[in-house]
């Protein structure tokens, strides 16, 4: 079954203004705080999310435009379309980046729902969100020392750069070319288990992966704004909040309270992993759309 890339970019959208409305989040902005930012707010956010959808439906339909024996060549007309998305983001909040990353992540997987679905390949037993990672991990295949590994000295300019120079960190790029790991085989099953069970279960169940995911990941966020303590302060947070029972027990939400204030007094936002709850969601809303399409498509018939 195809999915029209308008819809794939409407769901996108939900998926970042859902990420955005998860509260209490350790650092990031809620409706109720700013986090450890300065510069933007929940309504920024909602704005620049929406500012996003003609790039996320240029990156489904240039997806859905490409041919097997073409895919090498459709990261770099994914390049240009982010490139665009950036400028509308910019353009849409007045300077401040609320998702740089989240065009890089989101855009890659917009690009493989459009190819896949528009093949319909044979896929047995494996769900359409395994077979983005994986479509994105050949796309990216060798991203990292193409763009990373060849840098020559003094031209290092993004975090990411930097943060690979100094530490090696391989980053949004690295998560790429490995088919984001983390979203496969943590977030993914248990974002899927809270939506069957239901809208509560659901939203711990997003603030849970937040917490796997800041347990975990090397957010090049954190480690910008505060180097190596400040990650390990974050993965150590997230990692209590875990043990005392996560989004879904009384400690478990005063803790990641108490870490909310602790990473915003500090100045630490984890918005890579923000990033990947908002791939999570985006995934796992559009095999919910499939299935109801199929559903659908049965009582027609």
């Amino acid at each position: 079954m195809k999915v029209p890339s308008e819809v794939v970019a409407r769901l996108a959208v939900q998926a970042l203004k859902a990420e955005a409305g998860l509260a209490p989040k350790p650092g990031l902005v809620t409706p109720h705080s700013r986090g450890a930012h300065r510069d933007m707010d929940f309504a920024l956010f909602l704005v620049s999310a929406q500012a996003l959808e003609p790039c996320f439906e240029g990156c489904a339909r240039a997806g859905a435009a490409t041919s097997v024996s073409d895919v090498p060549a459709l990261l770099d007309r994914l390049r240009a379309i982010g490139r665009q998305g950036e400028a509308e983001m910019f353009q849409a909040t007045g300077g401040v980046n609320t998702h740089k990353g989240a065009i890089f992540c989101l855009g890659l997987l917009c690009a493989a729902v459009g190819f896949l679905l528009e093949q319909e390949a044979e896929a047995g037993a494996i769900p359409l969100a395994e077979r983005a990672c994986a479509f994105v991990a050949r796309l990216c295949e060798g991203l990292v020392a193409r763009e990373l590994g060849a840098l020559p000295p003094g031209k290092v300019r993004t975090a990411g750069e930097r943060l690979f120079r100094d530490m090696g960190l391989r980053g949004a790029r690295g998560q790429a070319e490995d088919g984001y790991p983390l979203l496969r085989l943590t977030l993914l099953p248990l974002l899927r288990e809270g939506k069957r069970r239901g809208p509560e279960p659901f939203r711990q169940a997003c603030l849970d992966a937040l917490l796997h995911a800041m347990a975990k990941l090397e957010d090049s966020c954190l480690l910008t704004r505060g180097g190596v303590e400040g990650l390990a302060l974050a993965r150590w947070g997230a990692r209590e909040v875990l043990r005392r029972g996560g989004a879904s027990t009384v400690h478990g939400r005063q803790a990641i309270e108490a870490l909310d204030r602790q990473l915003s007094e500090r100045g630490l936002s984890p918005g890579g992993c923000a990033d990947m709850v908002a791939a999570g969601l985006f995934l796992v809303e559009v095999e919910d759309w499939l299935a109801k399409e199929a559903c659908l498509g049965l009582r027609i018939a």
